[in-house]
């Protein structure tokens, strides 16, 4: 067991580096040489004595620090904030949206996200395909809205080092690179697939077939994601090992078992499987989750060609350690930590599990086929509630929902999952009968897809169970703590008081954290939100009640969608009440443009006709405390001056880049405090201050 306690080591450098990272920056070379002083003294100790455990484990942990940091560095760009005009290729992720393309490229060496704007005749990229670009790069920045997702972080962990935006005439596609290797190919042959799909297909079921045959999730709408979350069946949708396991499944059936008793024969078809895995993956454009699985695969056909085990933790620590060897930030990819915490609660589990056993003696030929259903249906379930136990705390922190159902649904999805990738597999395999399948396969996804809404709308059907990260931490301290007690069967009673404990302390967490939630739910505030496309004003002057001060409620809506979900649900608001025009509510009062709540003042201008300065300016200006100046502001500052006396100023995000640098320039000179929400995120006040 002394990789995987190796590895757990090697983990911990790598998260302490990540906290620490502003601290150990550019300490990458004394990292390094403590990991190497660490090693050598290892090799000048006997095995078995404590200081070889230590240094073993002091070597691991330095290691992964000092990976963690030096991929970090090499992703610190600073860019010139000037347009610059460049290349870009190794084009992938492309997703088209309704109004520009999204995808990841190289330019200068550096990965970047760009944003392309298109029209009607615009031509989408291929990945061979290389962009010149006349682009103004910037380091990945959040919107700075509260309880939003995390992206620039994410996209920091996903290698990208900045960001641009290019409008429909500042790109275009030069000739296509020259293909090297099998990747242009691959790509043209999924692009095909796709389409063979399309043509078959429709609705809902080509959202799912494209997402688990060739990994496209474009087309899943919004209400196919919410069905597959609610119900706890979302990971069909991502390729990963159980659509590996089920193909490698197929594969062994149809030709491994045939030819495993031909000599020599079995090994060569073997490793033919092996190089089409690969191929697939580079296919479907090798998402994490899939690399992950072809990794854990591939040691699994080497470690059966070796005569070794078959599977083990070894194999999973050798897995993992390859894969953060290669990108230590995979280690904070929610799938990375999810399939692996799957596999090791089932290696763990699975055989701690009763297991019901059938007479083998003296029953007949039917009695040994329902016996044989039975242990299907209890292998299945042993392995799902595994699966379970192992990613429940991380599912509950990330996605804060618990479906009631799922161990049961594994029953029906696991199933149909392996009899849609089996006629998806036929339905690309015999282009002739391509009617024939398809529909068959059309049929199978509708009846999956059936099964999950009779499930979603049953009572009780997921619950909203949100963790904290430490909580996570300690019950996660329960699995050595429950195999310490099992290897140990006299001091079973000190796991109980441990169990008692963490639990105890996980209950106090979660109190505080509710404590906190309920805080900020209850104080009233005011939150002007970083959007570009819509004006949000947001008052909440109880917890009874909260207002949205806008334009246009439809586009305000859309825009804050994520936020509702993310925040305003989360401190138990509901859905707010729009203001449009003057109106007196409960803790509200607006008034000719000026907003009042709980003492705060707040007087906006801009959004074209919505907000116009009086023809006449008054005696004395407004006394304001804040003026928020929005898109279609065009009147100078001094004027806006003679009909308010604000205490700061405020850019909307929605106002253009000039006009915002015209405003600030302006208030400098007025010595007039700006808080700009473009770049500063989005603005926010706590009425009882006021």
């Amino acid at each position: 067991m002394l990789l995987p306690r190796l590895i757990v080591c090697f983990i911990v450098g790598i998260f302490l580096a990540d906290i620490c990272y502003e601290y150990v920056s550019g300490w990458v070379l004394p990292l390094f040489i403590g990991a190497l002083c660490a090693f050598l003294v290892s090799l000048f100790v006997w095995r078995g004595r404590r200081i070889f455990c230590f240094s073993q484990a002091a070597a691991f942990l330095f290691l992964g620090a000092t990976l963690l940091v030096h991929e970090r560095d090499t992703l610190r760009v600073t860019w010139s904030g000037e347009e610059q005009v460049c290349v870009a290729t190794h084009l992938s992720e492309i997703k088209e949206k309704s109004k520009s393309y999204q995808l990841f490229a190289e330019v200068e060496g550096h990965r970047v996200q760009l944003t392309l704007l298109k029209d009607s005749t615009t031509v989408i990229p291929s990945p061979s395909d290389r962009l010149l670009l006349s682009a103004q790069f910037k380091t990945p920045k959040n919107a700075g809205n509260p309880g939003e997702f995390d992206y620039a972080k994410y996209l920091h962990r996903q290698g990208i080092s900045g960001t641009a935006f290019c409008d429909t005439a500042s790109w275009r596609i030069l000739k296509p690179a020259e293909s090297k290797g099998l990747k242009h190919p691959l790509t043209a042959l999924r692009t095909q697939l796709l389409q063979r799909l399309s043509r078959h297909l429709e609705g809902q079921s080509l959202e799912v077939a494209a997402a688990m045959t060739l990994g496209d999730k474009q087309l899943i709408s919004k209400e196919t994601r919410a069905l597959y979350s609610e119900t706890g069946a979302s990971h069909i949708l991502a390729l990963s090992g159980l659509h590996l396991s089920i193909l490698f499944a197929l594969f062994n059936l149809l030709l491994l078992r045939p030819l495993r008793s031909v000599r020599y024969v079995g090994g060569v078809v073997q490793l033919v499987f092996l190089f089409a895995l690969w191929g697939f993956v580079v296919m479907v454009g090798a998402p994490l989750s899939l690399v992950r699985a072809a990794v854990m695969l591939t040691l699994l056909q080497i470690s059966v060609l070796l005569r070794r085990d078959r599977i083990s933790l070894h194999n999973l620590s050798l897995a993992a350690l390859l894969l953060l060897l290669w990108s230590p930030q995979s280690l904070f990819d929610v799938g990375f930590q999810l399939s692996f915490m799957a596999v090791a609660s089932i290696l763990i589990v699975v055989p701690r599990l009763p297991r019901f056993k059938p007479v083998a003696e003296g029953i007949s030929a039917l009695w040994r086929l329902k016996w044989w259903a039975i242990n299907g249906v209890q292998d299945l379930l042993r392995v799902s509630l595994a699966a379970q136990i192992g990613t429940l705390p991380l599912v509950l922190y990330y996605f804060h929902t618990f479906p009631t159902y799922a161990l049961l649904l594994s029953l029906w999805v696991v199933p149909l999952a392996g009899l849609v990738l089996t006629l998806a597999f036929l339905f690309f395999l015999f282009p002739w009968a391509s009617t024939l399948f398809g529909d068959v396969l059309s049929t199978t996804l509708d009846v999956m897809n059936a099964g999950l809404q009779c499930v979603a709308n049953l009572p009780f059907a997921s619950f909203q169970i949100p963790l904290t990260l430490p909580t996570v931490v300690l019950l996660y301290s329960l699995i050595p703590l429950t195999l310490w007690g099992i290897a140990h069967f006299r001091r079973r009673k000190w796991m109980l008081l441990g169990y008692g404990c963490v639990l105890f302390v996980c209950g106090a967490v979660e109190m505080w954290a509710l404590h906190e939630r309920r805080a900020i739910a209850h104080t009233p505030q005011l939150i002007i939100y970083n959007t570009r496309n819509a004006m949000a004003v947001h008052v909440v002057p109880t917890s009874e009640a909260h207002y949205l001060w806008t334009v246009d409620s439809i586009r305000t809506s859309q825009e804050l969608a994520y936020i509702s979900d993310s925040y305003w649900n989360k401190q138990g608001w509901g859905a707010p009440h729009y203001v449009h025009s003057d109106t007196l509510l409960s803790g509200i009062k607006v008034r000719k443009g000026v907003l009042q709540a709980g003492g705060f003042r707040l007087a906006r201008l801009g959004y074209y006709k919505e907000a116009p300065l009086p023809s006449v300016a008054p005696t004395t200006p407004l006394p304001v405390d804040a003026l928020l100046l929005q898109r279609g502001s065009v009147a100078p500052l001094s004027r806006v001056l003679s009909y308010y006396a604000p205490s700061m100023l405020i850019l909307d995000a929605s106002m253009g880049v000039r006009r915002r640098k015209l405003y600030k320039d302006e208030a400098a000179v007025c010595k007039l405090p700006v808080y700009d929400i473009a770049e500063q995120g989005a603005f926010m006040v706590n009425l009882t201050a006021k």
